[in-house]
């Protein structure tokens, strides 16, 4: 309680009193309802900045990500042109050598085929050997013959003509 003096402060004068202090109170406060609204508004502001900052920072670096991420693409694009050309060529080039190999395996003999022409050319080679000695036998058996005709047509000249060879010459 607040004292007057000596005496004691009356009901009035404390009423008046605390009307004083909440007027002073009321009056700090809006002070610093003002400095506290000033102070917002200038973080505010001072954030606002920032953001505009960072924004544009952020837009600038997408941007720079953007290009570095579209070079990268076409690199990649061009890479993949690059191969699918390649592997095209490698299909190509497989479904070739397939075919060939198809043509070979059509046209190359088998094991199986070699041994069975191996036999027929033996048995051709022996038939050949067969044929030859009947060829020299005949070959001789016809020189000979060829000599007893000659001879039997010297004799038949000779019978007719008279003595002289068919020819003119006479027999010795």
């Amino acid at each position: 309680m607040e004292m007057n003096g000596d005496k004691p402060a009356t009901k009035k004068e404390l009423d008046e009193s605390i009307q004083l202090v909440q007027k002073d109170l009321n009056e700090q406060v809006g002070l610093v309802r003002k400095d506290l609204g000033d102070q917002i508004g200038l973080v505010r502001k001072d954030l606002g900045d920032q953001i505009g900052l960072v924004r544009k920072d952020l837009g600038d670096q997408i941007g720079l990500v953007r290009k570095d991420l579209d070079e990268k693409v076409g690199l990649v694009r061009s890479d993949l042109e690059k191969n699918t050309a390649t592997l095209d060529k490698v299909a190509m080039r497989v479904i070739n050598l397939e075919s060939n190999l198809a043509g070979l395996q059509a046209t190359v003999a088998t094991k199986d085929d070699i041994k069975a022409l191996a036999v027929t050319m033996a048995n051709f080679a022996g038939r050949v050997e067969g044929y030859d000695k009947n060829e020299v036998s005949r070959s001789a058996v016809m020189d000979e013959h060829g000599k007893v005709v000659r001879d039997h047509e010297r004799r038949i000249s000779r019978l007719e003509t008279g003595g002289q060879d068919y020819a003119g010459i006479s027999p010795s």
